[in-house]
């Protein structure tokens, strides 16, 4: 038996956000997140974005995607319209850990993911 279409559900953790302002001391900042809805033959490789909600620069920030609809994942993504934008991804099972260090640009786009996992 297979399944033709499978829903693809995420739950997102809160990303925490250190912003700096003209060279002052960072101030944690929490940012709001929206995962995309994905529907996939099953078998196949999907890839799930996530934006922001409201657009606003992210110098640093850390988070963690946890989905129970991948049997694995095969690659994780940042998005940054500059290229300015450096980052380690942790996959242990179904779950990702990033890390994020941006020259300013991340996170200042609705038309752009942040994230990408497939």
């Amino acid at each position: 038996m297979s399944i033709t279409n499978r829903w693809i559900v995420l739950s997102l953790a809160a990303i925490s956000v250190a912003s700096s302002l003209f060279g002052q001391t960072a101030v944690p900042a929490t940012i709001s997140l929206a995962g995309s809805r994905e529907i996939a033959p099953a078998g196949s490789i999907t890839q799930v974005k996530v934006m922001v909600t409201e657009p606003q620069p992210i110098s640093t920030g850390t988070g963690k995607l946890t989905t129970s609809a991948f049997s694995s994942i095969v690659g994780v993504a940042l998005g940054d319209g500059l290229q300015d934008t450096a980052g380690v991804a942790l996959v242990n099972g179904n779950n990702v850990s990033v890390s994020v260090q941006s020259g300013g640009s991340f996170g200042t786009s609705l038309d752009y993911p942040v994230l990408m996992v497939a």
